[in-house]
């Protein structure tokens, strides 16, 4: 394995094992910095990427003796700020832990081969081994390599024995080998530290579900929500362990579960040091994770000063627009959720999803003709949609046109008849708004005869028989 490793190294120019004997000094003979500084980089105002000069940067290299590195241009800029502010210090310091930090930007930007590289001269000559092993363990698992990776892995458990993550890590590789003994050891191990108590669980469920034992799988799964109830892939698998007892219902719920929560980015929603990694290099995907835990969380103001940095951070993207836009309008901003949607529909007027959250702002804001253009909008991209009848319908609704609403509503439920239950009961709201009782009696009937739980449509009805 060392001779491995060195090899690995040694793609690293020779100045790197040069410092251990002279220092510096030795690294650094033409000027102290020896690297690019901020005002060698560019950015592009459009879409905010750095720009930079592939000789100057090919030249930067050179001088603080790393290889010849791809060159970032066009890549984030807030990344690449970030990498050369630990490039002067590794030239100022020659600490190979500096190197590690390069490496964690290369790896938040997906730049994985000079990531790899990075990480195994840091693990040779930093300080902090275990941690440059782990990454580049996981980086060579990244490009291919996972024999390599399988014994980095095992190099950096043995350094560090309480971080579960490489034992969940080594586990998901036993897993998709079929080695179901060795990955349930693995998942065990991992079941029984932090942080990595829940995906151990989740690991032991999948292990579960691959040997047929269902029951098995659910309580494992059980056990992994009550630590992470929010984790949208726990509630996946929880549906198919019940689908497979045969508790169908169970299985859709969970199912629909799964459905409403953010589907966090993979190792990134659980592994600290992957988090830390993004957040050193402040990536939009950084952003983006802990967006999501606040809007989880319900620390809505958290979430409205993230997603107004993601859209100064890439302003030609029409979901960071409209994430803000429904922030916005959660937290009574509605003049900022007006602009941010208007802003998103401009870059991408074709997206249904963009469509709809205008009109469902329009409407929370007292503007129902913009609704009505939105809902249009909608019907020429989607010809007979029955969400967008229910959009004018409300609309017509808010102006108090109520027969007009009646007729857009009852279009809705003629293109929808079975799939949604929402366009019969809005209907009966209306029916009974517009004094046709009876109308809004039958509506309701047929709705309860599909929804015998419907709390709304109960309610209503009740209502209904009570005045009569």
């Amino acid at each position: 394995m060392s001779g491995r490793l060195i090899g690995l190294g040694a793609f690293l120019a020779a100045g790197l094992w040069a410092y251990g004997a002279v220092g510096p000094a030795g690294l650094l003979p033409r000027d102290r910095g020896g690297f690019l500084e901020t005002a060698d980089v560019g950015v592009d105002p459009a879409t905010q990427v750095a720009r930079l000069d592939e000789a100057l940067w090919t030249q930067a290299c050179e001088r603080a003796d790393l290889p010849p590195l791809p060159s970032p241009d066009g890549l984030e800029r807030e990344p690449v700020l970030r990498f050369l502010e630990a490039g002067r210090n590794w030239c100022a310091t020659g600490e190979g832990d500096w190197l590690g930090r390069m490496g964690q930007v290369m790896l938040a930007l997906g730049q994985h081969d000079p990531a790899r590289d990075l990480f195994v001269a840091a693990s040779e000559l930093g300080d902090d081994k275990p941690l440059w092993t782990y990454f580049a363990a996981i980086e060579c698992v990244e490009l291919g390599d996972v024999e390599l990776g399988f014994q980095l892995l095992a190099q950096a458990g043995e350094m560090d024995p309480d971080y579960g993550v490489i034992d969940s890590r080594l586990g998901f590789l036993h897993l998709e080998r079929g080695e179901l003994d060795l990955a349930s050891q693995c998942f065990q191990a991992a079941a029984g530290k932090s942080p990595s108590a829940a995906k151990g669980l989740a690991g032991l469920a999948g292990v579960a579900l691959e040997q047929g034992d269902f029951s098995a799988a659910l309580a494992s799964l059980d056990g992994a929500l009550e630590l992470t109830p929010l984790d949208y892939l726990l509630h996946r698998l929880r549906s198919q362990a019940l689908a497979g007892l045969g508790r169908l219902d169970e299985a859709r719920a969970a199912s629909d579960r799964s459905n409403g929560l953010p589907i966090y980015r993979g190792w990134l929603s659980f592994d600290p040091r992957l988090v830390e990694a993004h957040e050193f290099a402040s990536t939009q995907l950084s952003l983006e994770n802990a967006m999501e835990v606040a809007i989880q969380s319900q620390d809505l103001g958290q979430a409205v000063k993230l997603a107004e940095k993601l859209v100064l951070r890439a302003p030609q993207s029409s979901s960071h627009h409209s994430t803000l836009a429904s922030l916005y309008a959660n937290t009574g901003n509605l003049k900022g959720a007006n602009d941010s949607i208007a802003r998103a529909v401009e870059l991408q007027p074709g997206k249904v999803g963009l469509q709809f959250t205008k009109a469902e702002i329009a409407l929370a804001n007292g503007q129902p003709e913009i609704a009505i253009q939105a809902a249009n909008a909608i019907r020429g991209i989607q010809p007979g949609s029955a969400a967008a009848h229910q959009l004018i319908g409300r609309a017509r609704y808010v102006q108090k046109r109520y027969d007009e609403a009646i007729e857009s509503l009852r279009s809705a439920t003629a293109a929808a008849p079975m799939e949604d239950v929402s366009h019969r009961f809005m209907l009966a709201e209306v029916l009974v708004q517009a004094g046709r009782t009876d109308e809004a009696s039958q509506e309701l009937g047929v709705v309860l005869s599909r929804d015998g739980q419907h709390a709304g449509a109960r309610a209503l009805l009740a209502r209904l028989k009570a005045g009569r």
